[in-house]
């Protein structure tokens, strides 16, 4: 047999050079191995189902009952051109010109009047710009620890506008914005993250409920109460 004569032909000094390269592409493997661990890791997060219900079942509030749909994301999706940065003199005008669909336009405020609120709200608001490479194509403001009824005892944060250019619906943008609010307010050691929004038909309700928020039956003006796990 061909391994037998060369295997009787071989000193164990003439071994040496082939247990080395065995060695080393052993470890060129394993490395890419675990590179590509890192990158699935870094693309679809760390997932537990098991905590994330633990979680639900200690902090439910009253009124609401959570579906059996997927965890949301636990940290905004890997997109590499998607970006969130804040307002600045340098980007101003871009955030300005962020604006919605015409017909889109009486379901959420306008930028100019969000960053007014931001200006005179600025411990509660977190304007943020949305961009894809160097393009603005979104703008959001988070609400941080708001007294929600003037009480004093209940705090809420979550997504208090979103705005997506026409050209950039579709594209995973919202989604994004969405996600990566969660992830700031899990930082913070927030549990929930809660968003309203006008009713009817076009709205964004479709659009929150399938990232998973519920409706708390609560009623904030004239908009819809939703709330989301974290």
């Amino acid at each position: 047999m061909p391994i037998a004569i060369v295997t009787a032909a071989t000193s164990r000094w003439d071994l040496i050079p082939l247990v080395c390269a065995l060695a080393l592409l052993a470890g060129v493997a394993m490395t890419a191995i675990g590179l590509a661990e890192r990158r699935r890791q870094q693309h679809f997060g760390h997932y537990s189902e098991a905590p994330r219900r633990k979680r639900v079942a200690a902090g439910r509030p009253a009124g609401v009952h959570w579906s059996d749909r997927p965890a949301f994301p636990q940290d905004p999706p890997m997109t590499p051109d998607l970006r969130l940065v804040p307002v600045t003199p340098a980007n101003l005008d871009a955030a300005i010109a962020v604006r919605v669909r015409p017909d889109q336009e009486h379901f959420v405020t306008s930028v100019v009047k969000s960053l007014a609120e931001a200006y005179v709200h600025p411990r509660t608001a977190w304007p943020r710009l949305i961009l894809d490479g160097s393009d603005a194509v979104g703008f959001l403001m988070a609400f941080l620890d708001i007294d929600w009824n003037g009480k004093g005892v209940d705090f809420r944060s979550g997504l208090w506008r979103l705005n997506v250019t026409p050209g950039a619906q579709g594209r995973g943008v919202g989604r994004f914005a969405v996600s990566s609010v969660a992830a700031e307010l899990r930082r913070r050691g927030a549990t929930r993250m809660y968003v309203t929004w006008h009713p009817g038909d076009g709205g964004p309700e479709g659009f929150y409920r399938k990232l998973g928020f519920e409706l708390t039956g609560e009623v904030s003006g004239d908009q819809t109460v939703g709330v989301l796990a974290l």
